[in-house]
């Protein structure tokens, strides 16, 4: 029955784990888009060789 308890914690700590990388990767994502949303209304803004 030990053993079955220390699987489980085992299990779910991983569970955790995965969805904490996630949500960080998620957050990494999010400010990529923000920078590059800046970057293209910043593109848009200025006049392109002339």
């Amino acid at each position: 029955m030990r053993n079955l308890f220390w699987a489980y914690a085992v299990v779910w700590l991983l569970h955790v784990g995965y969805l904490m990388s996630l949500a960080v990767r998620q957050n990494g994502l999010r400010r990529e888009i923000a920078t590059l949303k800046a970057l293209i209304e910043q593109k848009g803004q200025t006049p392109v060789g002339r």
